[in-house]
C-alpha cells in the first residue's frame, strides 16, 4: 500500500453508504417495531453526536460509556462517538455493580448513555450523564 492509499475504517464505509442515494434508504436495523434505514440512523448518529460535543464542550476527544441492553440507540451512539473521533466502551449491563464500578473507574468516561435506573449511582460517582429520548419508531 502506498502512502496515497487510505485504508477505511468502519465509519467510513457506514458513511459511504448512508450518504449514497442508492442505499440510503436500505434498512440497517430492525428492532420490534422499530425500522431504521441507513440515513436515519446516519442523522440520528449526528444529532447524537452534536448533543455529546454540547455536552462535552472543551474540543478534546469523547470516551463515552454505555451500560444498557443492545438496542437500536447504542449503535448510533456508537457511529455519533466515532464522528467525534472518541472511544466507546459498552460496558455489560448484568454484570455486578462492584465490577461495572471498577470498570468505569479504569475507562474514565467523561460521559455515559445509560438506561434512567442506573444514572443516579452514575452521577454520584462524578460521571456526566447523557439522556437519549428517541421515539420508539422512526417511521
Amino acid at each position: 500500500m502506498t502512502m496515497k492509499e487510505k485504508l477505511l475504517t468502519l465509519l467510513d464505509i457506514f458513511l459511504l453508504v448512508a450518504q449514497d442515494p442508492r442505499s440510503a434508504q436500505d434498512l440497517v436495523i430492525e428492532h420490534g417495531a422499530e425500522q431504521w434505514t441507513y440515513g436515519d440512523l446516519n442523522l440520528i448518529s449526528t444529532g447524537l453526536a452534536r448533543e455529546i460535543q454540547a455536552l462535552h464542550g472543551d474540543g478534546s476527544k469523547p470516551v463515552v460509556v454505555s451500560i444498557s441492553e443492545n438496542r437500536p440507540y447504542v449503535l448510533a451512539m456508537v457511529l455519533a462517538t466515532w464522528k467525534l473521533g472518541g472511544i466507546f466502551a459498552p460496558l455489560d449491563c448484568h454484570a455486578p455493580p462492584d465490577m461495572v464500578k471498577k470498570m468505569i473507574e479504569n475507562v474514565s468516561p467523561t460521559c455515559a448513555l445509560l438506561h434512567e435506573n442506573d444514572k443516579i449511582s452514575f452521577e454520584a460517582m462524578g460521571g456526566k450523564t447523557f439522556s437519549v429520548a428517541l421515539k420508539s419508531s422512526i417511521h
